[in-house]
């Protein structure tokens, strides 16, 4: 793209369903990056909506006639939210803002523990570091480490454990 130069830009919208009130507004965000879904452009960017030429088109599903019964969800069940298999785990985000260095740290840690069979257990655990400086968003860096172990119970004479460890940058 060449900067000052105007483009016709269509974003297409993910599928979502809002019910908006009559007199109620939308809100649009408009921003360079998305960190860490979208990394950040390598160059500062500028944009600029005109005001008078830009416009959003927002489908409009027609009104429901006769009105669909609300769904009957009842309580919610939390016990039904995974598999057999699954013996639980835990996830843990934080977020980190340096303000002398003006750098913003998401560390975040991912554990699973599967039951494979009535002797063996995979246990996961995924960590993931993502930095960006607001002085050079081209310089930001990721790394993730992934450690996965196997463990089988069994008589002293036969047990077996395995584990390996992949890392990238």
């Amino acid at each position: 793209m060449e900067p000052g130069a105007r483009y016709r830009v269509t974003v297409p919208l993910r599928a979502t369903a809002y019910r908006v009130p009559a007199g109620h507004r939308l809100r649009l965000s408009i921003a360079c990056a998305d960190f860490p879904r979208i990394w950040p452009t390598p160059r500062p960017a500028t944009l600029t909506v005109f005001h008078g030429v830009s416009h959003v088109v927002v489908p409009v599903a027609p009104d429901q006639t006769p009105a669909l019964a609300p769904p009957a969800w009842g309580s919610l069940q939390p016990e039904h939210l995974h598999g057999p298999a699954d013996l639980g785990g835990r996830q843990r985000w934080e977020t980190r803002h340096d303000l002398g260095a003006d750098v913003v740290t998401l560390d975040g840690v991912k554990e699973e523990h599967q039951q494979l069979d009535p002797l063996t257990r995979l246990h996961i655990r995924h960590r993931y570091v993502a930095s960006v400086a607001a002085r050079r968003p081209d310089a930001a860096c990721m790394s993730s480490t992934t450690e996965n172990s196997i463990g089988r119970r069994a008589p002293r004479s036969h047990r077996w454990s395995s584990r390996f460890r992949v890392a990238a940058s």
